[in-house]
């Protein structure tokens, strides 16, 4: 999944997973090596990345922290919980508002 963000203009800054009694993982975003891929910052927030539960699918997730506050932001992604990598990848360039990804 990683890869697939990569490959769509989307860095990450690293992935984890964890497959305790509700398997589910969370992929950062590096937004600072998206300031200098797309010339702007493309997600306005102190953390944004994907994250996926077995319970819940796929999601975006922003996070803000004004004052101490912890502002979180959850967005579902409109694609299936066992989406395909270059799926979910599309549905996180689409919100970013970056190009499409070419067809295959």
């Amino acid at each position: 999944m990683a890869a697939a963000l990569e490959a769509a203009g989307v860095p990450v800054a690293d992935w984890r997973s964890d497959d305790g009694a509700v398997r589910e993982g969370w992929i950062p975003f590096d937004l600072a090596r998206q300031v200098l891929l797309h010339g702007r910052p493309v997600w306005d927030h102190d953390e944004a990345g994907a994250g996926w539960s077995e319970d819940r699918g796929w999601y975006l997730l922003t996070i803000d922290d004004p004052a101490g506050r912890n502002a979180r932001s959850v967005r579902a992604l409109p694609v299936a919980t066992g989406a395909a990598p270059e799926s979910v990848a599309r549905a996180v360039v689409t919100i970013a508002g970056l190009p499409p990804l070419p067809s295959r």
